[in-house]
């Protein structure tokens, strides 16, 4: 800031429009160190398992109990999709009941998918069934 005006929480000055620094950790201002929040990072991770991986390896998000919580259900749901990828593909040829029947899970999985990532977006720590308690278990132990 050039013009010596008082700002609050805001990036830039409204009297010169300069970018304003802040001191303290990012974490105050409720950001990550990468500039991201926290629950925008949690909603990434859902977008496919290399974000996941990725927030479990690198600190400092993988202390954050948060970030680690819905990196594993992401994985979870992937390793879910697969299982159901596969059964969908034997069922192809099998009967049409089956085949029906992977369908409904993999537009279920999708859903979950969608509301898990939403669910991190708002900030919170929703447990999809059988899976999320799963990932809970898993993010405490890490």
């Amino acid at each position: 800031m050039q013009c010596g005006a008082q700002v609050g929480t805001e990036r830039y000055c409204s009297q010169c429009g300069s970018a304003v620094r802040h001191s303290g950790p990012a974490r105050e201002s409720g950001t990550a160190a990468s500039g991201l929040a926290e629950n925008q990072l949690g909603a990434l991770a859902y977008f496919t398992p290399i974000p996941a991986i990725c927030l479990l390896i690198f600190e400092p998000h993988s202390r954050n109990a948060f970030l680690r919580f819905h990196s594993y259900q992401c994985l979870l749901l992937t390793v879910a999709a697969l299982g159901v990828s596969t059964f969908s593909a034997v069922a192809s040829v099998m009967l049409p009941v089956q085949a029906l029947l992977a369908s409904l899970l993999n537009i279920v999985l999708i859903v979950g998918w969608a509301v898990a990532a939403n669910a991190a977006w708002r900030g919170q720590r929703l447990q999809l069934p059988i899976i999320g308690p799963i990932a809970a278990r898993r993010a405490e132990r890490s």
